[in-house]
């Protein structure tokens, strides 16, 4: 039960999450404009961030006696932080002119970066370190590390399709940018509070845990460890990249408001999601290793080839559209809806499963178990 409360909670901080990332992309975007290399350079601070805070966390989580309670604490902090970005927003028009009127535009788009880093950096990388502060609190029990990594992943994601859906659609057209913000930080700061006070004293660590052995199948070590990493970090790359590509070429087609970038980014997490959650039967039953990730990389490399050439159709199945319907802005939003489900479900399906795989290859054939020794 009290893991089912981290769940829903890690749901929420993937909705206000997502609902910072709107708003702030949105805020930025009236600034340097929305250009792919301005929606680029944002989206790569963004992401970076985020990958930075999930390495520290990885390597000191260890030694945190009360992973909840630390989660609790980054969420009040990024709720804290969230209420001053909008200061910090706003000296940005003076600075982009002055860069754009006196600088190159190479220059200028470091300069760019820089800001957008400015702002997501704190919060990004206190995102991202949660993940790995909420596995280790949650693996102190009976079952395996992979089983909590595939559900606190696929409730995350969720929760961030939620947020995307929910800030574009309801929240931004009802309060606008400032009070959406305001509300998502109070909504992190919540979810914080009860973190620390509702559900930490639970998973207090007193004495060690005893370790015992489960399904055996080879261990990785050394080179082959190292490997599997790598190639990961290029399926991450690849699948940002295709995220992006795809995107702005249905956005050329459809349009790219922001509720067209709402429709695609939502599609493309709600696929990330239910691969990391509909994987789970296949590896409770077979428990794979690394082959089965290489094959789910040959399974992406095809797929990504299929609907890259499904692409030029786009234009087609909107003449359809408008010729079968009308030409107004509801059926506009079907037709992206449509053409981000063929486009982009089926990779971003595979490459939800492939992020459970790649733990599950990684991971030792021991779990936590039997309480305190």
């Amino acid at each position: 039960m009290q893991n089912t409360v981290v769940y829903i909670l890690f749901m929420v901080s993937g909705c206000t999450s997502l609902i910072f990332e709107v708003v702030w992309f949105q805020w930025l975007e009236l600034v340097f404009g929305s250009t792919t290399l301005a929606i680029s350079t944002i989206l790569f601070a963004y992401m970076l961030g985020l990958g930075v805070g999930a390495l520290f966390a990885g390597r000191i989580c260890c030694y945190l006696k009360n992973g909840v309670r630390t989660y609790g604490i980054i969420e009040i902090t990024i709720g804290l932080y969230a209420l001053v970005v909008p200061a910090f927003i706003a000296l940005y028009p003076g600075i982009n002119s002055v860069i754009t009127s006196s600088v190159s535009f190479q220059v200028a788009s470091v300069i760019r970066f820089m800001l957008s880093l400015a702002v997501f950096l704190v919060p990004t990388f206190l995102m991202g370190a949660t993940l790995p502060v909420l596995i280790h609190a949650l693996t102190h029990n009976k079952k395996p590390i992979g089983h909590s990594v595939a559900t606190l992943y696929g409730v995350n994601t969720t929760g961030a399709v939620l947020g995307v859906v929910a800030a574009t659609f309801v929240v931004l057209p009802m309060v606008g940018l400032q009070f959406t913000n305001m509300i998502a930080a109070c909504l992190s700061m919540l979810t914080g509070m009860l973190a620390i006070f509702l559900v930490a004293p639970k998973y207090e660590l007193h004495g060690k845990y005893r370790v015992q052995t489960v399904i055996q199948r080879p261990v990785l070590y050394g080179r082959e460890r190292g490997l599997l990493f790598t190639s990961f970090a290029v399926v991450g790359a690849s699948g940002m990249a295709y995220e992006v590509c795809w995107s702005r070429a249905l956005g050329m087609v459809f349009g790219s408001s922001i509720y067209a970038f709402a429709i695609t980014l939502a599609t493309f997490l709600a696929g990330i999601a239910a691969g990391s959650l509909l994987i789970r039967r296949y590896i409770q039953t077979r428990n794979p290793g690394s082959r089965s990730y290489t094959a789910g990389l040959l399974l992406l490399a095809v797929a990504s080839y299929v609907v890259t050439a499904l692409l030029p159709g786009m234009p087609d199945m909107l003449n359809g559209l408008f010729m079968q319907y009308s030409i107004s802005s509801i059926w506009l939003m079907i037709g992206l809806l449509q053409g981000s489900i063929l486009i982009m479900l089926v990779p971003a399906l595979l490459l939800g499963a492939m992020f459970r795989l790649v733990v599950n290859a990684l991971e030792p054939n021991t779990k936590a178990g039997g309480g305190a020794a």
